[in-house]
């Protein structure tokens, strides 16, 4: 927990000294702040499946093979396991961002699922820390955290042929991206990545994020968010993680947030606020204080498999 404390408040002191950027002028670009409380259970029982797929990319041994089933030895992604889920490429320990995840088929619930890793290595830590922005071929004036960027394109042709081959043997199957913390922010990458790949591909894929820090500036915001309406940002509680780096920097979230506000290892379908708005005081970005163990807790213990330490971004 020690680097995440040192992390969070780094950025802040950096976020204080520096005023108030000119992002600020674009506001009125994009959805209106507006707050509505409560979920279908349907998209609930959604929110519960892909949290326990981002669990599941922090089991090493989903993540060093092809062909095994993705499993849990922690317990903690039995939905998955009883979807008796196979990965189709794991890959792990990428040269410069030590990128872990998994492509796995779920012909129980007829999906191909992209998930991705949060923070485990040096390498992990090398990618969060390197908060500047560059423009990326991801649309026109998008500009994207570096690291992020750069995390995503080291695996990106390798994932997208995995993905594209999974798709092609069944067409009929739900494509989804999902990830945990810097996981989130690499799985937000794909998701604007893959829906530009193709007039197909323009609005299947479906995104669901965990703690995500913030991936790039407004213009960036703008861009995935109008991009598709299959993208699910979910925060938690007093989580800090998702209010990283400031937006004081120049930094803005996709819209909407699904803010779970009570009970976070096991809410219901009222305890998830959906929060609209680039920056909205409302959910997760308000005043709600600081725990780091909130970041731990998405629809149970999701980060529980790691090998090591307790630290997450």
């Amino acid at each position: 927990m020690a680097i995440a404390i040192c992390l969070y408040f780094a950025t802040a002191v950096l976020s204080a000294s520096i005023p108030t950027l000119h992002w600020m002028h674009s506001r009125d670009k994009g959805p209106k702040n507006s707050e509505t409380n409560g979920i279908t259970e349907a998209l609930l029982q959604n929110f519960r499946l892909m949290a326990q797929y981002s669990a599941a990319a922090y089991c090493p041994g989903n993540n060093n093979g092809t062909g095994t089933l993705i499993t849990c030895p922690v317990g903690n992604c039995p939905l998955v396991e009883a979807a008796r889920a196979h990965g189709a490429f794991e890959f792990e320990n990428t040269v410069w961002a030590d990128n872990t995840g998994f492509v796995a088929v779920d012909d129980t619930n007829k999906l191909v699922v992209l998930a991705f890793r949060g923070s485990e290595s040096l390498s992990n830590w090398r990618v969060n820390m390197d908060l500047f922005r560059e423009l990326t071929d991801l649309c026109e004036d998008c500009d994207v955290h570096t690291g992020f960027w750069h995390a995503w394109t080291e695996i990106r042709d390798r994932a997208k042929v995995r993905v594209l081959n999974a798709l092609e043997t069944h067409p009929d199957y739900r494509f989804v991206i999902t990830g945990h913390s810097l996981g989130g922010a690499i799985a937000v990458l794909a998701a604007g990545d893959f829906r530009k790949l193709n007039h197909s591909l323009a609005a299947t894929p479906e995104l669901y994020t965990f703690g995500s820090p913030r991936v790039g500036g407004k213009q960036t915001a703008v861009f995935l968010t109008e991009q598709s309406r299959l993208s699910f940002r979910i925060t938690s509680m007093s989580d800090p993680i998702p209010r990283q780096p400031g937006h004081i920097l120049g930094y803005a979230h996709t819209s909407p947030e699904f803010w779970i506000h009570a009970h976070p290892r096991n809410p219901g379908p009222d305890d998830i606020k959906v929060v609209t708005g680039f920056y909205n005081k409302h959910g997760n970005s308000g005043k709600h204080g600081i725990n780091f163990s909130r970041h731990m807790q998405y629809f149970g213990p999701i980060t529980e498999c790691r090998t090591v330490g307790d630290d997450s971004f």
